[in-house]
C-alpha cells in the first residue's frame, strides 16, 4: 500500500558537521534498520546541529513507519515537530501513521496543517482524500484529489485512487476514464489495472476483467490480492475450479485473511460442495467475528439443509452485529419450523417494525398465531396482510376462510385502487 512507501526528502546538511558523512546519507535512504541506526547516531550526537537532529528524528520515523513500528514512528515525528514546527513532511508523514492505525481525527489534523503551512502540497491533498475514502465521504475525496492532480497531473497514484472514488460513487465511466489515463501515464503501474479489472467485473464484463487481471499478475506476482482479484473473475464466469486455485494461492500467500476465505466458500458453493463451503465460511467467521455476510452465508446453507439449530446461533449474530428484517423472518421461519411459536412470533413482530407496510410478515405472523390456537390476533394479520398484498395474499385469504369463512374475507380491490 501507498502509505508504507512514504515519500520523504530529508534536508541534512550537505556538509556533516559532527556525524560521519555516510550517517547522513543512510538516515535519508537506506533500508530501515540502517536508516534507523544512522539517525540514530545523529540524533545521539549532543555537538550535532539541532535542525539536523530534527531531520534525523524525522529519517528514523520514516524507518520505524517502514517497519510497522507506529508508535515509535510517531514518537520521532513529534520531535522533528518539536524541533521544526513547519516542517510540512513530518505533519504528512505522521498523520498517513494515524491513517493506518485508523485514527482519523489525529490524521485529518496532520494533513490540515500540512496544508495550513503549504497549501500546495500534491501529498497531503492526498493523504486527506485517501482519509475521506476511509471515511465513506466521498464528496470530500474526490475533490482533495482532484486538487492533488491539479498539483500532479502526471502522477499515476493519484489518478487511480480517484478512479476508486469514482468507482465507489457509481460514476463508471469517470473511473474507468481516470484507470486509462494512469495506465497511459505509467504501463506498469499494477493498481490501475486492479482497479479497472474491478470496474469490468462489477459491469459482469468478465472478459476485460480477466485480461486486466491477467497484467496485474504478470506485474506483481507475488500479490496476493491479485489472486483473489482473478478467483473473484473466473467465479463470476462460472469457472469455479480456477477461481479454487487462485483463491488457495492467495490465502497461501497471506493467511488469516477472512474474506479469502469468504470468496472460496462461494466458489465451493457454486460447484455443490457445501460442506467445504460451510467449513470456509466458518473459518472466515473463526478470523473476523464481527463481519454478518459470512454468518448470513453459511445461515443461508444451514437453512437449505433445514438444520435450524446451527441456522438460528448464525440469524442471531446477523442481527447483532446489523439488524435486518429479513434475518430476523429468517429466524422467526426457522422457530416456525422447530415449533417455538412465540419465539417466531417475536421476529415476526421485529420484522413488521423494521419494514411496516409488508403483507407478508403479517401472513407469517398471522400462521404462527393460529399455530398456537390464538385465533384473535392470527384473524387480525390475515386482515392486515390481504389488506396490504391483494395480490400475494393466497394463503392468508385461504387462512381467513378456514378460520371464519368467506364473509369474513375484506372486499378486493379493483386493481387502479392497488397501483395507487
Amino acid at each position: 500500500m501507498f502509505i508504507s512507501r512514504v515519500m520523504a526528502l530529508l534536508l541534512l546538511a550537505a556538509v556533516p558537521a559532527h556525524a560521519a558523512e555516510q550517517d547522513y546519507d543512510d538516515c535519508n535512504r537506506a533500508l530501515p534498520d540502517k536508516r534507523i541506526a544512522a539517525c540514530t547516531r545523529i540524533i545521539e550526537d549532543a555537538k550535532e546541529e539541532t535542525r539536523n537532529r530534527g531531520h534525523a528524528y524525522f529519517g528514523r520515523a520514516i524507518g520505524y513507519s517502514r517497519k510497522g513500528d507506529a508508535d515509535r514512528a510517531i514518537a520521532d515525528f513529534n520531535e522533528a515537530i518539536r524541533i521544526m514546527p513547519s516542517y510540512t513532511p513530518a505533519y504528512v508523514n505522521r498523520g498517513s501513521v494515524f491513517l493506518n492505525k485508523s485514527d482519523f481525527d489525529r490524521a485529518l489534523a496532520d494533513f490540515n496543517q500540512a496544508l495550513k503551512i503549504d497549501p500546495e502540497n500534491a501529498l497531503a491533498y492526498y493523504y486527506r482524500g485517501w482519509l475521506y475514502s476511509q471515511t465513506e465521504d466521498h464528496t470530500r475525496s474526490i475533490a482533495d484529489f482532484n486538487e492533488a492532480i491539479r498539483l500532479d497531473p502526471s502522477n499515476a497514484h493519484f489518478l487511480t485512487w480517484r478512479g476508486n472514488e469514482y468507482r465507489y460513487s457509481d460514476r463508471l465511466e469517470e473511473a474507468l476514464a481516470d484507470y486509462n489515463e494512469a495506465i497511459r501515464r505509467d504501463p506498469k503501474y499494477a493498481a490501475a489495472y486492479h482497479g479497472r479489472a474491478s470496474l469490468s467485473l462489477g459491469r459482469q464484463d468478465t472478459e476485460a476483467a480477466l485480461t486486466d487481471a491477467n497484467t496485474l499478475l504478470r506485474l506483481e506476482p507475488n500479490d496476493p490480492f491479485a489472486f483473489n482479484l482473478r478467483g473473484d473473475v473466473y467465479r463470476a464466469s462460472g469457472k469455479f475450479d480456477l477461481a479454487i486455485a487462485d483463491y488457495n494461492e492467495a490465502i497461501r500467500m497471506l493467511p488469516g485473511r477472512y474474506y479469502f476465505h469468504n470468496d472460496r466458500a462461494a466458489a465451493f458453493e457454486g460447484q455443490r460442495d457445501f460442506d467445504r463451503a460451510i467449513a470456509d465460511y466458518g473459518e472466515s467467521i473463526r478470523l473476523n467475528a464481527d463481519v454478518p455476510y459470512a454468518y448470513a452465508n453459511r445461515a443461508r446453507l444451514y437453512l437449505d439443509r433445514k438444520d435450524y439449530d446451527r441456522a438460528i446461533p448464525d440469524l442471531t449474530q446477523i442481527i447483532r452485529l446489523a439488524p435486518t428484517y429479513f434475518a430476523h423472518t429468517d429466524r422467526a421461519d426457522a422457530y416456525m419450523a422447530k415449533g417455538e411459536f412465540d419465539l417466531a412470533i417475536a421476529d415476526y413482530t421485529e420484522a413488521i417494525r423494521l419494514h411496516p407496510g409488508f403483507g407478508l410478515h403479517y401472513q407469517s405472523r398471522g400462521l404462527a398465531y393460529r399455530a398456537k390456537g390464538d385465533k384473535e390476533h392470527a384473524i387480525a394479520d390475515f386482515k392486515q396482510a390481504i389488506e396490504l398484498d391483494q395480490l400475494g395474499s393466497r394463503a392468508s385469504r385461504d387462512a381467513l376462510v378456514e378460520l371464519v369463512g368467506e364473509a369474513a374475507l375484506p372486499p378486493r380491490k379493483s386493481m387502479l385502487e392497488m397501483l395507487k
